[in-house]
């Protein structure tokens, strides 16, 4: 089923990568709260970092100026999303983790791996389709 115009055009609110990041406190809380399924409501959110063209000696290329988060995702939706130029990479301290979350229908349009790192765990239940 596909996601609602509705649910898409509600993360409207937020225009920039960095104000979607400050609502939901990194990806961990919802502004829109649960879904009926008591996962933190992400369904639809757009995260869509900045690029830039940087000069190389025969020409130009587009890099990503938005800085990767360094975060785990835990028990939510994130059906519909549009994750584009942005992010979740591991350091050299942190290995990030994603336990029950829901891609369903999500769009993945990026330079570089959405999820990075050699050591990023996905556990029990999580659904891309």
């Amino acid at each position: 089923m596909a996601i609602s115009i509705k649910l898409k055009k509600r993360w409207d609110i937020y225009p920039t990568l960095q104000k979607v990041l400050a609502a939901t406190q990194n990806l961990s809380i919802s502004p829109f709260g649960l879904t009926q399924e008591g996962l933190q409501d992400f369904r639809g959110i757009k995260l869509i970092g900045e690029r830039a063209q940087v000069p190389l000696r025969n020409g130009y290329m587009w890099e990503n100026i938005s800085q990767p988060l360094h975060t785990s995702l835990s028990y939510a939706d994130f059906t519909g999303s549009v994750w584009q130029y942005f992010a979740i990479e591991e350091t050299d301290d942190f290995t990030p983790v994603i336990d029950h979350v829901i891609f369903d229908e999500s769009v993945f349009e990026l330079s570089a791996y959405a999820i990075c790192g050699n050591g990023v765990t996905f556990q029990r239940q999580w659904d891309f389709k």
